[in-house]
């Protein structure tokens, strides 16, 4: 029997939206549904959408990874592990996470990579892997470049949990909704992005913006001006 797929690709206009479809395990990410999402990642952003919204079903968005797994080598779910990080960060399109419920680990590391990310209030975060016996390599490799180091060690190190509320004033998220609220706002929110014609200018958007990272800070504002002449 062919198995269910558990990462769900709808593509509509300028938005793609991605829905995470295992709820009996609270979304958490087993080697092949890891291998669906970077699929799905790769297939929107060739489709030429101009947002990626990565969601979960079932009230949670993901649990995590699974540990364990029969059959599977570690070097094989780790590796499966990059592949997502790597589409992910890699996409032309925004990228917006709307959580729900916990994103755990692995999870939890999609949303700090996410260009944009809205969750509840009531959500809840961690990096939990210390909690459960080993040190998340991965996740070191790049959190700190997305949050003061110190900051990015203690939230590894401790394993503890934020709040919808207090993800947002560390920068890991760029809007909140009230408990009950997210669909509507999360909705409202990738219209806003997408709506009058701005989706066209997503991509560009984005790509300028890292591309002025890449330039020393003081040359930024002339590099700014005159090509922003140029494209008048």
């Amino acid at each position: 029997m062919t198995a269910r797929q558990e990462v769900d690709l709808d593509v509509r206009g300028a938005t793609a939206t991605i829905r995470l479809r295992a709820p009996d395990r609270r979304n958490a990410f087993t080697t092949r549904m890891m291998g669906e999402l970077a699929e799905a990642i790769t297939a929107a952003d060739r489709a030429g959408a101009a947002l990626i919204v990565l969601e979960g079903e079932g009230g949670e968005f993901s649990a995590g990874r699974v540990q364990g797994e029969e059959g599977v080598s570690l070097r094989d779910s780790l590796e499966q592990a990059l592949a997502v990080n790597r589409a992910w960060v890699a996409a032309e399109a925004v990228t917006l996470t709307v959580v729900e419920g916990a994103a755990l680990g692995f999870a939890f590391g999609l949303v700090a990579q996410s260009d944009l990310a809205i969750a509840s209030a009531d959500a809840r975060f961690a990096f939990d892997e210390m909690a459960h016996g080993f040190v998340p390599k991965i996740v070191l490799s790049y959190l700190p470049e997305r949050l003061p180091p110190r900051l990015a060690l203690d939230l590894v190190l401790s394993a503890r949990s934020l709040t919808g509320e207090e993800a947002l004033a560390l920068g890991l998220l760029t809007r909140v909704a009230a408990p009950g609220e997210l669909r509507h706002a999360a909705a409202e929110y990738a219209r806003t992005l997408v709506d009058d014609g701005r989706g066209a200018l997503l991509r560009d958007a984005k790509a300028y913006a890292a591309r002025m990272m890449a330039e020393p800070p003081a040359e930024r504002p002339r590099i700014a001006l005159e090509e922003s002449l140029r494209s008048m």
